[in-house]
């Protein structure tokens, strides 16, 4: 495969994953305008479960528990994409150079495969000493942290989320998230608008770097 083949492979998987993103984006700013604003529309309405169980209950959950649950899939959506993208541009780079080893040949996470591959075994100029970098870690720990933990830093039967520092960091550099009292992770609106910025901004810095390798000039 020709280094212009390669340049334009990588060029367009840029662009699907950028679409991608734009599709949770979309996902989240669409449906926390309609939480939001319903939420807003059935505050003024005064009900009794007794009177009108239906009405009660939807009042409830906007209230409640659907802006909570839609952040909270933004997070793992985020999360799913990022490593199902990780695992195709290895493939991609096992591909281009010719490669013998696979990056699952590799242990660890995705991430711990990806920084190996692409820095020891293709070598790529990826920076995975920067704020980008850790942020990205620190957001997959917050999605296993709601996927094995349901967002609680330690819950009823005494089970602790173990990389609890990692979420406090990511708070550090997100201040729109934080731990509540009651040991559950908030995270708001703004914090999702972050978290696609973080994913973006990763996405960016590893195909720039794929593209400054297999360059068309």
């Amino acid at each position: 495969m020709t280094q212009l083949d390669n340049h334009t492979r990588f060029f367009g998987n840029f662009c699907n994953a950028e679409d991608k993103i734009e599709e949770i984006e979309y996902f989240h700013s669409e449906l926390e305008s309609l939480i939001s604003n319903e939420k807003i529309k059935l505050e003024s309405i005064d009900v009794e479960y007794n009177t009108n169980p239906s009405l009660y209950k939807r009042k409830f959950h906007f209230g409640n528990t659907l802006a909570k649950n839609l952040r909270a899939s933004v997070v793992v959506s985020l999360a799913t994409f990022l490593e199902v993208e990780l695992q195709n541009y290895c493939c991609d780079l096992q591909t281009a150079l010719s490669l013998q080893v696979n990056y699952n040949d590799f242990k660890g996470t995705i991430l711990e495969q990806f920084r190996t591959y692409t820095n020891k075994i293709a070598f790529l100029s990826i920076d995975f000493s920067s704020s980008k970098y850790q942020k990205v870690k620190n957001l997959i720990e917050l999605r296993n942290c709601i996927v094995h933990y349901e967002g609680q830093i330690e819950n009823w039967y005494g089970r602790r989320f173990n990389r609890l520092e990692s979420i406090q960091n990511l708070a550090k550099a997100i201040p729109s998230i934080s731990i509540e009292e009651t040991e559950f992770i908030s995270i708001n609106a703004d914090a999702c608008r972050d978290f696609i910025s973080i994913i973006k901004e990763f996405i960016d810095m590893i195909y720039e770097s794929a593209l400054e390798k297999f360059s068309n000039k």
